[in-house]
């Protein structure tokens, strides 16, 4: 066969998903023409890192609209969201870094604020006021669903509740979701599933969004991620995207150590599943040249969030799986905006250095004021308690997002 005759062939060849091994092994996937160029199909393998490394300045830019009929995920880990601590500047900023989402998952949302006893309606009416606030940012074309229940149902620090927003119309393209149920995870955690529905003229596709968030410490994270295994060989032909803070990785203790991302990583292997991050996740305590979703300012990586796609969607990536184009995640950590917001930190602590040493009798151009300012100053730069009051400005983790063409 001449070699245009054998790229039609395999472009209209659609082969059960392979071992990533097996592929290395015989140099070669299945190929999609595009125009005069052509790429590897994604089955079984890991996405092109494209020469980007994790320190790379284009992560720090916002998620770009996509192209045409592609959909554009974004998978946020919101942090502790009880709807007090943000201002209107803070929400605009994470609007800004989002405005290239068609879908767009937020995990913890009422986290430690949901009571045990009495109604919970104050917390669902300031929930739903932050979305609205969002939906003020990124367009009125903008919806926003929420669960019917929080999980885990005795409520408690560990409850929170699933919301998904979506652009209902983008040029020829219409989303719809709605809230489809719990897929029971354990006692502490359950994945809240949505189905949606996006349509172009007279074609129509429908999946299921699973968002997750385990509960990082062993041995449930590694139970529950062992269940969203579960919930894959049971939907192996199904279409479904599951996302969200998986937790992967998190330093264990535990007999069980790693037994969750190890079964899920062997479905991405044999084909079952597409894990997007696969080839940038690790488990354990990462060193700082690893990828990773927690803030760049963290001692050390740890890639949490994740991406599995069905296999009946893996060759469907945008780009054919290449970081930075088709997927990749938001480093707002090293942007002027989290970086002003820690320095606002550290102005407001300083000042109470200086209140604290005029208590003393001490002014402000004293050498002993001066003195305890510099020292202050150097502990409060350094100390994990800023970056941690400053992630409740946005998050302490990263955005993560997929890009996909499903017509």
């Amino acid at each position: 066969m001449q070699l245009a005759e054998i790229l039609l062939y395999l472009a209209s060849y659609k082969p059960k998903l392979m071992k990533k091994t097996s592929i290395v092994a015989i140099g070669i996937g299945a190929a999609v023409v595009i125009g005069s160029a052509f790429v590897l199909s994604q089955g079984g393998q890991d996405i092109d890192l494209n020469g980007l490394t994790p320190k790379d300045s284009s992560f720090q830019e916002p998620v770009e609209v996509s192209q045409n009929e592609a959909l554009t995920i974004i998978s946020f880990n919101i942090r502790d969201m009880a709807g007090r601590q943000r201002t209107l500047e803070d929400f605009q900023e994470m609007a800004r870094l989002m405005e290239g989402a068609d879908v767009l998952v937020l995990q913890e949302m009422g986290a430690k604020a949901f009571k045990k006893s009495g109604d919970n309606e104050d917390l669902m009416a300031r929930l739903v006021a932050s979305t609205e606030v969002l939906k003020s940012y990124l367009g009125s074309e903008w919806e926003f669903v929420f669960a019917d229940g929080a999980t885990p149902e005795t409520f408690g620090g560990a409850a929170e509740i699933p919301c998904i927003g979506y652009r209902t119309t983008r040029d020829a393209v219409t989303l719809n979701a709605t809230w489809s149920g719990y897929y029971d995870l354990g006692e502490a955690r359950d994945m809240g599933t949505f189905e949606v529905t996006c349509s172009k003229g007279a074609s129509s596709e429908t999946f299921t969004i699973g968002t997750v968030h385990t509960k990082p410490t062993c041995p449930q994270r590694g139970e529950e991620l062992q269940k969203v295994a579960d919930y894959i060989e049971a939907h192996e032909e199904d279409k479904y995207i599951l996302l969200g803070d998986f937790n992967w990785g998190y330093y264990s203790t535990c007999s069980n150590k790693y037994d969750g991302e190890e079964r899920l990583t062997e479905l991405h292997d044999d084909g079952s599943v597409f894990q997007v991050f696969n080839t940038i996740s690790f488990t354990g305590k990462g060193k700082d040249d690893n990828f990773r979703t927690n803030l760049d300012l963290r001692s050390t990586g740890q890639m949490y969030d994740q991406f599995f796609v069905c296999k009946n969607y893996a060759d469907q990536i945008a780009d054919g799986g290449s970081l930075g184009k088709d997927c990749g995640f938001v480093s707002f950590s090293k942007n002027d905006y989290f970086e002003d917001r820690m320095d606002d930190i550290v102005r407001e602590q300083i000042n109470g250095v200086k209140a604290y040493m005029r208590t003393k009798g001490f002014k402000s151009n004293d050498p002993e004021t001066k003195a305890a300012v510099a020292a202050a100053e150097g502990e409060i730069q350094t100390s994990h308690i800023t970056v941690d009051k400053a992630s409740h400005k946005m998050s302490d983790h990263k955005p993560i997002w997929l890009r996909i063409n499903l017509f």
